[in-house]
């Protein structure tokens, strides 16, 4: 599942919907870039919904 991680690194203007799509799958890096990124915006109803 790195591979979905890495993708939304490759494409950081699309990130959040190649995470949104890894994160459903399971992947765990592709939900911490959502928590980095709902961080980085100060949405704590984001971080959240993607914290365990």
């Amino acid at each position: 599942m790195v591979a979905g991680y890495n993708l939304g690194m490759l494409h950081a203007n699309r990130a959040p919907v190649v995470w949104e799509k890894a994160a459903a799958l399971g992947d765990p890096d592709a939900m911490l870039g959502l928590v980095r990124q709902a961080l980085d915006r100060g949405d704590g109803a984001g971080v959240e919904r993607r914290a365990p």
